[in-house]
Parts: C-alpha cells; sequence; structure tokens
C-alpha cells in the first residue's frame, strides 16, 4: 500500500483487486458485491464512480446507475442497450443498509434482495478475511487487506473520521502512517485546513458564520474548539 498515492487509491486498488482470480481454473466473478449496513461508504461512492463501474442498490435513477435489484441484475448481463458496461471490467454493486449476513441466504434475505443475493454465487463479495463487512475504520486498521494503519477508537475519533470522509480520499497514504494514531482532531483539521482564521471568522460573526459552512465543517470546528481550546462555540 506504500506505493499508491491517496487514500482514494487504496480504495479503488482494493476494490480492483478482489475481482481478480486464476485464468487457468477460474471463470471470471460476474460482479463484486460491497454490502455496507451502515452506509459508512455511501458519501464517497459518487467521487468512485469516477474511477470504477459501480451499481447502487436504491431507488431508479439510472442516469447514476442506481436502482432496484432487477436493474442491477440488468447491468451485470449487460442487456440494457443503453448503458453497458465493458466486457473487461466487473461490474461492483454497492449495497448500502445491507450486511454480508442478509445476503447469505438466499431463500431467507429479503424478496427485493434475493435476485443480488444469487450473484454471490457466481460473483464475489468485499468483505474482511474475516467475513464481516468492511468498515472505513477497519479498513484504515486492517493488516490484511486494508492499510494497516492505527487510528483511536473512541466514538470522538470514528466521528470525527466519518464527517471528514471526503476530505480523506485526497490524504497521501505516507502521510497517514506518519500522523498515526489518528484521532479525531487529525480527521477534524481536514475540514478546517485554517482553525485560526475560522476562529475570527466566528468571533467577527457567531450568529452567521454556522450556516456558511457545511454541517460537517461546523461539527468539526466545534470539536476542535472544544479539545484544543476548551470553549464552546455553540453556547460560549
Amino acid at each position: 500500500m506504500d506505493t499508491l498515492i491517496t487514500f482514494r487509491d487504496a480504495v479503488i486498488h482494493a476494490l480492483k483487486k478482489v475481482s481478480e482470480y486464476n485464468r487457468d481454473d477460474m471463470v471470471a466473478p460476474v460482479a463484486v458485491l460491497w454490502t455496507d449496513k451502515d452506509r459508512q461508504w455511501e458519501r464517497i461512492i459518487p467521487v468512485l464512480k469516477n474511477h470504477l463501474p459501480i451499481l447502487t442498490l436504491g431507488d431508479y435513477l439510472p442516469e447514476t446507475r442506481i436502482g432496484p435489484a432487477y436493474y442491477l441484475c440488468c447491468m451485470v448481463s449487460r442487456s440494457l442497450d443503453d448503458d453497458q458496461i465493458p466486457d473487461d471490467e466487473t461490474p461492483i454493486i454497492y449495497l448500502p443498509g445491507v450486511s454480508k449476513q442478509e445476503i447469505r441466504a438466499i431463500e431467507e434475505c429479503p424478496f427485493e434482495l434475493q435476485p443480488i443475493a444469487e450473484l454471490q454465487y457466481r460473483g464475489v463479495m468485499w468483505v474482511q478475511r474475516n467475513g464481516r463487512d468492511w468498515t472505513v475504520p477497519a479498513f484504515i486498521q486492517t493488516t490484511s487487506g486494508g492499510l494497516g494503519i492505527e487510528m483511536a477508537g473512541d466514538q470522538s475519533t470514528r466521528d470525527a473520521l466519518q464527517r471528514s470522509l471526503p476530505r480523506l480520499l485526497d490524504e497521501p497514504i505516507q502521510k497517514l502512517k506518519l500522523r498515526a494514531p489518528l484521532r479525531a482532531p487529525f480527521f477534524d483539521a481536514l475540514l478546517t485546513s485554517d482553525e485560526h482564521r475560522n476562529i475570527l471568522l466566528w468571533l467577527e460573526q457567531p450568529d452567521d458564520y454556522p450556516h456558511k459552512v457545511s454541517f460537517e465543517e461546523w461539527q468539526a470546528f466545534c470539536n476542535i474548539c472544544r479539545t484544543k481550546y476548551h470553549f464552546n462555540p455553540e453556547k460560549d
């Protein structure tokens, strides 16, 4: 993983690698199933779609390759004339709100998921070696299949990681390793690159400032103020 430039590169590499197979004694997997029960990866899927043939389970929005199970199966079989995934690419089916356990047994999984559940026998699943779904913290910390970077396990750090995830995509892997163990202030700093300037802006317009930044940026700003400067912008 050290040769990979950014966190985005690492995720793309991992998703591509899972579909690799021995051409001498195996057939190509028809799809990669990516389960994400807690929707931890959902915010960066639009970015990853620029690099990977990702299909997403959801309401029917074919222009963004989002749709119900039967639409996704048609995409996998390449039976839709107006949008086809190249034959040399393996479709990745992203399943927000769905766990591996839910689709493990076809006869027991929800009816709307059964067409997709069948694909696990003709495709592969992107899961950890222990069979669990890949969470973002697990991908960062796990050595086998992940980055092997130490990260604090407290809830504050996990919350900061989740809100900063889109910004984390561009962070160099080497920088993450050097800053380990990764903690909440590191992730919050990705959203508040100039904290002193931000504090001055807040002091100047305390009522308006929260509305001029995103919800995630405001939460990161508040967390930095509480932990580093010992005041709460929402109350003080």
